[in-house]
């Protein structure tokens, strides 16, 4: 566009508005926009620490951008001009950071849970106790609890005089057979190996 057809427009603009044809787009003050950019940053960052699905996050996300957009459409047809794109890009960064930290935390407490139940308990009893980890958890450590539990004891008879006669490669290769059908047994039942010691469990 020639620079004289710009001042024209310039020059129509200011006699439209003296003339009261059309009138001049508001603008918020500097500290106005601040202000609407960090609300839109806090409301992202509750969408992000609040939502977990991804869809949920992503549907959300959609909406919280339309609603911007169209604020900002509804007060330029009123007259004011109101910035959208850097609350957009406030709400979205937030929502992520949030989201982000939040999943590290939970990462974290997993990792946690995980090496200290892993060995003992099976994959659906850590998982249950991974999705009830506010029962378990106080201050990002286990805490104590009080429930009733049955405990079972297993002991082989006749083991000891049995290991005297027996190959010590033989006896141990046959222990080992025992003890994982029992751990199964134990962990198809829900259960969990506490401790094994010799023939005993």
């Amino acid at each position: 566009v020639a620079g004289v057809v710009l001042h024209a427009h310039s020059v129509s603009q200011l006699l439209r508005i003296s003339l009261g044809e059309s009138r001049p787009v508001n603008t918020l003050a500097e500290s106005a926009e601040v202000w609407w950019i960090l609300l839109l940053s806090f409301i992202g960052g509750g969408v992000g620490f609040r939502l977990r699905s991804p869809w949920l996050f992503s549907f959300c996300g959609a909406i919280g951008v339309s609603v911007v957009w169209l604020i900002t459409f509804f007060a330029f047809s009123l007259g004011w001009w109101i910035p959208s794109v850097p609350p957009v890009m406030a709400f979205l960064l937030s929502a992520a950071l949030v989201t982000s930290f939040i999943s590290h935390q939970e990462k974290k407490k997993r990792d946690v849970l995980m090496q200290l139940f892993s060995r003992h308990v099976s994959p659906e009893v850590a998982a249950s106790i991974w999705r009830q980890r506010d029962l378990f958890f106080s201050g990002g450590r286990p805490r104590s609890q009080k429930m009733a539990a049955t405990v079972v004891f297993s002991d082989l008879q006749g083991y000891t005089g049995a290991s005297e006669q027996v190959e010590p490669q033989l006896l141990i290769d046959w222990w080992y057979v025992y003890m994982e059908a029992l751990a199964v047994l134990v962990r198809d039942y829900g259960g969990v190996v506490v401790d094994d010691a010799g023939d005993g469990i």
